[in-house]
Parts: C-alpha cells; sequence; structure tokens
C-alpha cells in the first residue's frame, strides 16, 4: 500500500467527519472526495479501504490516547493517530514511511508512541484487561455492547459474534421497475455481486466486499435500505384491514413511509422532530406520495382533536448499533455511548409510543420496531 501525505489527509479527515457529525463511512467519503472529481480510481480505493480498516482496527489505538493522557486531542489529530496505528498494524515498516506523509498532522510524541515495540508492549498489556475492556479494545466495538453481551454469553461466543460484525450486509431496493437492469448492469460493472431477496421481490442482497465503496444511485431509482426496514414497512400494509389515515411518527428521511406510498392511497402524515430532516422527507415523499403532509413535532406530545389515524408506524429513535455491520463508521459515532444514553432512547421510545397509541382510531393497526 503506497500511501501519499495526501491520501493520508484525505483518510483523516473523513474519519473525522464521521466522528464529528455521527454521519455513515459512506457518506463521509463522499462528502470528502466528491463522486468523481478528487483522487483517480486507484486513490479512492485505497483511502477507502485505509479508512474501513482503520474503523476495524483502532481500538489499540484508542487504549494507547487514554493511557497516555491524550484523550482531548483535537479529533483531526486523533484521527490521524488511528490511520498512523492501522498502517503500522498492518505492516510495520510504515513507521518509518511515516515520517515522509504524516505532514503536520502527527506530532513527534505521539509518532513515538507508535514504533512497533510500544505497539507490541500496548498490545499485550490490553490482554491482561478485565473482559469488557479487553474486548472492546482487541475488537473496537463500543464497551456498553461488549457490556451487555457478557450479561448473557459466555466469551467464546462473544468473539464469535464480535468477528461475525466485520462482514458487511447490505440490502438495496429498486424503486424504479423500469430501470432494474440499468442498476443491475451499473453493479455488474462495479464488480458488485447480488441476488434477487427471496421474501421482498424489489430488494437485493448486495455482495459487496468489506472494503469496497457502495456504487451510488439516485434516489428515485433505487437506495440502500435494510431488509428490516423493508420488512417493517411492508407489515402495516400485508397486515391491515382499514384504509384511510397513515402516521408514521418517526419518519425521516421516508423510505418506509415511500414504500407505503407506492402500494397504497392513504392520507399521509409524517412527522419528525428535526426541521432539517423533516425538509429531506418532505423532498423524498414528493416522489412517491399523492396525498401527504409533513409536521416538525416532537411525537410524544403530538395531538389531533379526535383519534384520527388508522394505520401507524414508529420506528422509534434509537442508537442505531444494529447497523454496525453494515456501517464501521459507527464503532466510532457509538464508542463513548452510555446507559445514560439508552435510558433516554428507552424513556423517549416508550413516550412515544404510548402517544401513538393514544392516537388510533378503534381496530387501528401501528406496527413498532427498533
Amino acid at each position: 500500500m503506497e500511501l501519499s501525505p495526501y491520501d493520508f489527509r484525505l483518510t483523516t479527515l473523513i474519519l473525522e467527519k464521521i466522528e464529528r457529525h455521527k454521519i455513515s463511512l459512506d457518506r463521509a467519503f463522499l462528502e470528502v472526495m466528491g463522486e468523481k472529481n478528487r483522487g483517480s480510481r486507484y486513490d479512492r480505493r485505497l483511502i477507502y479501504t485505509l479508512a474501513w480498516y482503520t474503523l476495524l482496527e483502532f481500538g489499540i489505538a484508542e487504549y494507547i490516547l487514554e493511557k497516555n493522557g491524550y484523550t482531548g486531542l483535537p479529533l483531526r489529530r486523533k484521527n490521524a493517530f488511528r490511520v498512523a496505528y492501522a498502517l503500522i498494524k498492518k505492516d510495520p515498516a510504515y513507521f518509518k514511511k511515516l515520517k515522509f506523509i504524516r505532514g503536520g498532522l502527527l506530532g513527534n510524541k505521539l509518532y513515538r508512541l507508535l514504533s512497533p515495540r510500544s505497539i507490541e508492549h500496548y498490545t499485550e498489556e490490553v490482554q491482561t484487561l478485565p473482559q469488557q475492556e479487553r474486548l472492546s479494545y482487541i475488537y473496537s466495538f463500543p464497551k456498553i455492547i461488549v457490556k451487555t453481551l457478557i450479561r448473557h454469553l459466555p466469551e467464546n461466543r462473544i468473539r464469535k459474534i464480535l468477528e461475525a460484525f466485520r462482514k458487511r450486509h447490505v440490502w438495496l431496493r429498486i424503486i424504479n421497475k423500469e430501470k432494474e437492469l440499468e442498476v443491475l448492469k451499473k453493479l455488474k460493472e462495479k464488480g458488485v455481486h447480488y441476488r434477487r431477496d427471496s421474501h421482498f421481490e424489489d430488494l437485493f442482497r448486495v455482495h459487496v466486499r468489506e472494503m469496497q465503496s457502495l456504487p451510488p444511485f439516485h434516489p428515485d431509482i433505487a437506495v440502500y435500505q435494510d431488509k428490516a426496514s423493508v420488512a417493517v414497512a411492508k407489515a402495516v400494509l400485508h397486515t391491515r384491514e382499514l384504509e384511510g389515515v397513515f402516521l408514521d411518527a418517526a419518519a425521516a428521511p421516508g423510505l418506509k413511509t415511500s414504500i407505503f406510498c407506492a402500494i397504497s392511497q392513504d392520507y399521509v402524515i409524517a412527522v419528525d422532530i428535526s426541521l432539517n430532516r423533516a425538509l429531506q422527507l418532505r423532498e423524498n415523499l414528493l416522489r412517491h406520495c399523492r396525498f401527504f403532509d409533513t409536521i416538525v413535532s416532537d411525537s410524544s406530545f403530538l395531538s389531533f382533536n379526535k383519534p384520527l389515524i388508522d394505520n401507524a408506524l414508529l420506528d422509534a429513535p434509537c442508537t442505531n448499533s444494529g447497523s454496525i455491520n453494515r456501517d464501521p463508521g459507527l464503532r466510532i459515532s457509538l464508542w463513548n455511548l452510555g446507559e445514560n444514553a439508552i435510558k433516554r432512547y428507552s424513556k423517549l421510545q416508550k413516550s412515544i409510543l404510548k402517544n401513538v397509541i393514544r392516537l388510533l382510531k378503534p381496530g387501528a393497526i401501528i406496527a413498532y420496531s427498533t
């Protein structure tokens, strides 16, 4: 892997953007690199691969920083350290090469902490830590999730689960049926294998390599959407007996609602607490829904003059930890997730669900997921 100072800086910027804005690796990659213009095809693949590998391996680097009192390091320098650690872990010869590619991102004190001997010392030290910390640092996995697994499973089973999360699982939903062959052709040209899902005809399991960026598609044509998300939206359609008013209580960005609109003629009320997300939601629904309104509101307090809703969907706000195997950026975004955050989410989920039930007509159907 021949890396230039420019490649090193761009990889660092991608990781910084993930951590600062809590966005996915693919989104951060596109925002930093652009879809076509920045970097040759080889450079783009190299940078994406290094970013992915760093996200899988940053745990020991985090331990080294914590052990040496660098927890308050600016995000850019911290992520430069993580990238440098990943390079040296993969090839110890990179320790000397880093002198020429680190630029001003990695000072001498941090650089010396990354000598192969130093990395070996701290890796051995991590092996002596209590189970939760040891597994979290070794597998670069948020401590609170490891803690939960420890409560229920033996360590050998936990290790298998954490190893399995290194494998990528991606689904692609075709929105415009007439463009299906075009989409599949583009996947094939990018070297991406696929197969149609056995439950949903418009859904494809995409066999993308762990360190391969996903080819972008126009949202009118196809979207990347987890199978569980598709199943929840279609569950409402397949079990309901009534038609009338449909409520999506936490709707942005609108992927589930758009599935409902594609089949149903119901009047749709789509709610989200964020104005920015609601604007994106409205833009998405304009493509698919005939009769709808978007509301900027907290669904815990949403109210109508009388029970109005015939069918409802609540995909409740959550940590999104179930998507780690699709987006390794969540390893960093959730690294410092604590018990208090989990309790806040739980309280919020219950509050929204209770209020949405209050808005339902007798005999109405609600699908709840998180």
